[in-house]
């Protein structure tokens, strides 16, 4: 009988993992964006401002952030890595605290209805981020 169940539990197993998974909203473009290059850049980090806010020439990763956004918001960017929510974190530190009509124009646009700030209110105070 335990044989069975051994035989069994590797088929489903191998089974399982020769599915592929499914495809990540945050796309390998996105996930090779260095956020502290961005953030040392004046020109890069205006480039991506403009492409969100003002949706002009973008490059493919701006592009990219631009469609996504509103899911890795949505779903409090469980797809990304730790690594990728660290850089998050401080992508928003940089924008509220040295950018802040940037950034008051980003928050109007992507969480017009204070959902989001709401909802993230224990990691934004956690984070040390300060908020108008």
């Amino acid at each position: 009988m335990q044989i069975s169940i051994i035989i069994s539990v590797t088929i489903v197993m191998a089974a399982i993992s020769s599915v592929e998974p499914a495809p990540s909203k945050v796309s390998s473009r996105l996930k090779q964006v260095d956020i502290d290059t961005v953030l040392k850049s004046e020109r890069l980090l205006n480039g991506y401002l403009k492409c969100l806010l003002e949706n002009i020439k973008c490059t493919p990763e701006g592009t990219e952030l631009r469609r996504v956004m509103p899911d890795l918001l949505a779903e409090e960017c469980n797809e990304c890595s730790e690594e990728q929510k660290e850089a998050g974190i401080r992508l928003v530190k940089y924008l509220a605290k040295e950018k802040k009509p940037d950034f008051k124009k980003l928050t109007d646009m992507y969480d017009s209805k204070r959902v989001y700030r709401t909802k993230y209110a224990k990691e934004i105070k956690e984070a040390g981020i300060e908020l108008d």
